[in-house]
């Protein structure tokens, strides 16, 4: 699985990134932890770990799990056949 260049939402902050499946690799920021909501393409992750590669602090690699929405589903319209029950 190849990496996807992607616009993360973190704390209001949009920055660039990579996404990989549920892995995420950002620039570095202090105020990421444990817990921490990411927004990417309308879609809500889980910070569940984080890796400060090579612990330079340019690099974080941000393992998630992806946020289950509770929104109703739209139902489909009845299908019209045109045929007239008899």
């Amino acid at each position: 699985m190849a990496w996807n260049s992607v616009k993360v939402s973190i704390n209001d902050t949009e920055v660039s990134g990579f996404q990989r499946g549920l892995l995420f690799s950002v620039p570095f920021d202090a105020e990421i932890s444990v817990g921490t909501i990411l927004n990417v393409d309308k879609n809500d992750y889980k910070v569940v770990s984080i890796v400060n590669v090579g612990n330079r602090n340019e690099v974080c690699e941000i393992q998630t799990e992806e946020l289950e929405i509770d929104k109703p589903k739209t139902r489909r319209a009845k299908v019209k056949s045109g045929k007239s029950d008899i």
